[in-house]
């Protein structure tokens, strides 16, 4: 859209949001913000540009709690997690399963520049100089004067994501790169979580103490059962895994934090024939429970772009048995028909699949 109320060179793509997690003046809306304003840091452009540039360039800060003292100890930020990735669905029809990475288009660079380059220090600093907060300037940051040395080094060896049903292993490589041995106390907390990144139910805590020789790695490694995660997942099945690591002779507190994402398995959807307008078909469904337990109070609904929604009531589905069900639908356009169809029980949910339909006249 054309900003007029901007000086020149804010045209353009413009971020809005009108279900935001903040009020603006008394309003929960966002927007418009200039993407090529959050991009430079310029956070004066209106409109909320600041909350828009923290949406995808804020540090990750987490206070860890002392056992012992009971004290709250902040851990080093985290950079490079807020804003990663950006993306958007790509022009044109669904390839595939629907969460098929061909699907989406990378739109990062469009809002900043590349994490740790100096362009993006330079943003990052215009940004807060515009803010009246104090950082360092891209020179001093880049002579690493303004760093802490740190002995240790840690490494995620953690996959992204796990059939649901499966045990997943979250693992650490921690390198000591000092002359003197040194003692890491792991903390590992795993909890299910909303969307929004809100905390849902905790799911593990684990505590353990490891002590590393001078120039040595050693690995930390925990498995989390099915029957832990289960009970506890929330919509889209998403788990947050945070881990604190204290460094002995130091005040350092290293920590990570990562997304994980419990997979369900896809529907498989098929017809067979020829398919034309006004003539009934099948709509087969197939799906293979992989839990060991019950799915109860399971529907099916179907939606096309002329056609549904529909929901359907289906049997319960016992441990490790497979759905078999077929929908007859009746079409009354020609063309190509997209069929999005989603399998929900008390048990697991959002199972999604996807089939493209070609409908002719006769």
């Amino acid at each position: 859209m054309s900003r007029t109320d901007l000086p020149n060179g804010y045209d353009g793509w413009q971020v809005v949001d009108a279900t935001p997690q903040e009020l603006s003046e008394g309003y929960f809306r966002t927007g418009p913000a200039p993407v090529a304003a959050m991009k430079e840091g310029r956070v004066d452009m209106f409109y909320d540009s600041p909350f828009v540039y923290a949406e995808v360039n804020a540090d990750l800060v987490d206070f860890y709690k002392d056992p012992t003292t009971g004290e709250m100890l902040k851990a080093k930020p985290i950079t490079n997690y807020v804003g990663s990735l950006v993306i958007t669905k790509r022009i044109g029809l669904y390839y595939n399963d629907i969460m098929h990475p061909y699907n989406d288009e990378d739109i990062t660079n469009n809002y900043k520049f590349p994490e740790g380059s100096y362009n993006e220090r330079y943003s990052f600093y215009n940004g807060s100089k515009l803010l009246g907060i104090d950082v360092p300037t891209p020179d001093k940051w880049f002579t690493r004067s303004v760093q802490p040395k740190v002995d240790i080094a840690v490494v995620s060896e953690t996959d992204n994501e796990t059939l649901i049903g499966e045990p997943f292993a979250v693992k650490y490589d921690i390198t000591n790169n000092a002359q003197i041995e040194h003692t890491v106390e792991v903390f590992l907390n795993v909890t299910s979580t909303y969307y929004t990144a809100r905390h849902g139910k905790p799911i593990t805590l684990v505590k353990k103490t490891m002590k590393i020789p001078a120039k040595e790695s050693k690995m930390f490694s925990y498995t989390v059962k099915p029957e832990d995660y289960l009970p506890k997942l929330l919509e889209l099945s998403l788990l947050k895994i945070t881990t604190f690591f204290k460094i002995s002779l130091s005040d350092t507190i290293l920590h990570d934090v990562r997304s994980f994402h419990i997979t369900n398995p896809p529907l498989d959807l098929s017809v067979n024939g020829h398919i034309a307008v006004e003539v009934p078909f099948q709509l087969q469904v197939n799906f293979a429970n992989p839990l060991q337990i019950k799915l109860s109070d399971c529907k099916l609904t179907f939606e096309g772009k002329s056609y549904g929604p529909l929901s359907v009531k289906i049997e319960d589905i016992e441990s490790n048995a497979e759905l078999n069900y077929a929908q007859t639908i009746k079409l009354d356009r020609p063309g190509t028909e997209n069929f999005l169809v989603n399998l929900h029980c008390d048990q697991l949910s959002n199972i999604l699949g996807k089939i493209d339909v070609n409908v002719a006249y006769d």
